[in-house]
């Protein structure tokens, strides 16, 4: 059985209590698995920067290796390659209240009037040399949280590629 999460009612999202998988799109008809990479190219992944993005924020730190880890009914679904953090951004349009709404339900803090949204589709981030996978933080029910982890290298180039994707939306 399904449940719709709602923190927010009219999320374009739901998400099986069971399977833990995401449902989302026309009639909720497409899915995300946890852990999993994202295949469709058309979504949005966006960053939320306190002012204008820069390279080093897709440098991969210490920090970016954290175990992920996902309850299931049937197990324990765990991602730990090391990646940087995103969000899957849904909106169709987007204004100061799309930051309000992530900073709110998302991150769980109020907004900055200096904060920014920057976009790419997963399509962009895949020709960059960089995978997106969906995986969400259950225990803080973050449900849209994604790590975008390189193909091969984490050398400069390869950072720069994905920096190059971003573009600023408001």
């Amino acid at each position: 059985m399904s449940e719709r999460i709602s923190l927010n009612p009219t999320l374009p999202y739901k998400i099986d209590t069971l399977s833990f998988e995401m449902r989302y799109g026309d009639g909720f008809q497409r899915s995300l698995l946890p852990c999993q990479p994202i295949l469709d190219q058309s979504v949005k992944i966006g960053v939320l920067e306190n002012g204008q993005l820069k390279l080093r924020r897709f440098a991969i730190q210490r920090g970016d290796a954290d175990l992920i880890t996902v309850t299931t009914s049937t197990g324990v679904v765990t991602y730990d390659r090391p990646g940087k953090s995103a969000f899957i951004f849904f909106e169709n349009s987007v204004d100061k209240s799309s930051i309000n709404n992530l900073s709110k339900h998302v991150f769980q803090k109020e907004s900055d009037r200096r904060d920014h949204i920057h976009l790419a589709t997963v399509e962009f981030i895949n020709n960059s040399g960089w995978d997106v996978v969906w995986t969400p933080l259950q225990k803080v029910n973050n449900f849209l949280h994604v790590r975008l982890v390189p193909k091969n290298s984490t050398d400069e180039s390869n950072v720069e590629n994905l920096f190059k994707v971003f573009n600023k939306i408001i």
